[in-house]
């Protein structure tokens, strides 16, 4: 097949979160399958943050939120609209795969232009309307504005596509339920890059533990999070309090690492500093994908402390994968994707969101061995060769073009006059 995966989120130059790596390991998966892949996404990393400082300084201007919000969304969309066209012209498409509603928009726009057109598959990975609100920090009478303009959005991209993958089963009741959508629809779940998050020899831990200057003996916990509300990295740290009044921190050596930066950062540090954790917990930062593996492999616990944040839940998270790919006991709130994945005390735990208590008792029982962990690992390390791998991920989404008669070469024709 001739594939077009088209995305507002440049996954080349960028990759800092879960769709970034989920399209580039589509593409080397579909690629290494024989499959040509041709990728579509508004300019490179230094345009992009050029872009955002320009638009900082917009706000400081007489744009309100909302229009300035508006605008940059419909900036967005001309400039995948002028990609999408000029790629057109030359290459003739089996499938469109859109990564976002943004892009399916585009899409339709550059395909309203045109005779034929190949079937296009929108890919969800959350929820682009409830998201916004929650994440956009827009007041007053911004808000509904914006819910609305988004919704609208959604919902046009959800008439025009062909068939709709999602990442979770929750996603998927979100657009059966909400756009009554009543074409095509399939859950495939995200997929991890298999050649680098395995298990390791403990030799191999504890050289890992040494460069990354962990003490071999520590029971190390960590949460790679983007420091956001639903992510829930504060429960974790809650959670570490508890365990050091009671303590199980000192008996068990146990650090919690927490890897990632967001807008919740100086409360968790500052959280952290007034309750005394320093010892117990670090603040590493950033680390690039490229590099985290070794902090999975040389970690004892991966920590999913996600929470319910206004209708918005985790979905299958790439690091749960990757820690139950690396043979790690991933502990993890009963929500969203999360819950679709974990068996309790079979290839993990599951505890109530938003239960700093219940995490602990679940950290204690790892920690001082009142569980049998090793049988946990080996399930966890089977979920994810069976079911995880880049490999068999890209081919699922080829099996299911394929039921939608991608693949019989339909010609993109020139636009109409």
């Amino acid at each position: 097949m001739t594939i077009l995966l088209v995305s507002l989120d440049n996954s080349k130059d960028a990759v800092i979160g879960g769709k970034h790596i989920h399209q580039e390991l589509l593409k080397r998966g579909w690629r290494e399958s024989g499959h040509r892949i041709e990728m579509v996404y508004p300019g490179g990393l230094k345009w992009y943050w050029s872009r955002v400082f320009r638009k900082i300084r917009q706000l400081t201007g007489s744009l309100g939120k909302y229009e300035y919000f508006r605008r940059c969304i419909e900036c967005d969309k001309k400039i995948i609209e002028a990609l999408v066209l000029e790629r057109s012209k030359h290459v003739t498409f089996d499938v469109v795969s859109a990564q976002d509603v943004l892009a399916a928009v585009a899409v339709k726009s550059v395909f309203n232009q045109m005779r034929q057109t190949p079937p296009v598959v929108l890919t969800l990975h959350g929820y682009f309307a409830r998201e916004t609100v929650n994440y956009g920090r827009f007041g007053g009478d911004d808000e509904p504005r914006v819910a609305e303009y988004c919704m609208a959005i959604e919902s046009q991209a959800l008439q025009f596509v062909s068939a709709v993958v999602t990442v979770d089963s929750r996603i998927r009741r979100y657009v059966l339920e909400t756009f009554r959508f009543s074409k095509p629809i399939s859950v495939i779940a995200n997929a991890i890059d298999d050649t680098r998050f395995f298990p390791v020899s403990a030799e191999v831990k504890s050289a890992l533990r040494h460069k990354l200057k962990l003490d071999v003996s520590d029971q190390v916990l960590i949460v790679a999070r983007r420091l956001v509300n639903k992510n829930g990295v504060k429960y974790a740290v809650q959670a570490m309090q508890l365990l050091e009044r009671s303590r199980d921190l000192q008996a068990c050596r146990a650090r919690l690492l927490i890897i990632g930066r967001g807008p919740e950062e100086k409360v968790i540090a500052d959280y952290i500093a007034e309750n005394r954790l320093g010892a117990w917990v670090k603040m590493v930062g950033v680390v690039p994908h490229a590099r985290i593996d070794a902090y999975y492999k040389a970690a004892d616990i991966v920590l999913m402390p996600s929470i319910n944040s206004n209708d918005i839940e985790e979905a299958t998270s790439l690091s749960m994968l990757e820690g139950l790919a690396c043979g790690k006991v991933v502990i993890a709130s009963a929500i969203g994707g999360l819950k679709e994945v974990i068996v309790d005390h079979e290839n993990g735990l599951l505890v109530r969101d938003k239960d700093p208590e219940a995490l602990a008792n679940a950290i204690r029982s790892v920690i001082t061995g009142g569980m049998e962990v090793a049988k946990m690992q080996q399930s966890a390390m089977t979920y994810a060769k069976r079911n995880s791998g880049y490999r068999e991920h890209s081919s699922r989404f080829i099996l299911f073009f394929s039921t939608l008669g991608a693949g019989a070469r339909l010609q993109i024709a020139t636009p109409i006059a």
